[in-house]
């Protein structure tokens, strides 16, 4: 099976809509949790893979 590439510019606006709403949001929680899919989203962009470390 082949993995679908996934466009760049699409990862990176993606990433810029999460600041966007981690910027707007009005609570801590949803603050982070679009912080940290705008971080995963401009990793992955940039051909990185993060990993949950817990």
């Amino acid at each position: 099976m082949v993995a679908k590439k996934i466009d760049r510019a699409y990862l990176l606006r993606r990433s810029e809509e999460h600041l966007i709403r981690a910027a707007r949001a009005s609570d801590d929680a949803a603050r982070v949790l679009h912080q940290r899919f705008a971080d995963l989203y401009r990793a992955r962009a940039n051909g990185e893979r993060l990993v949950q470390q817990d």
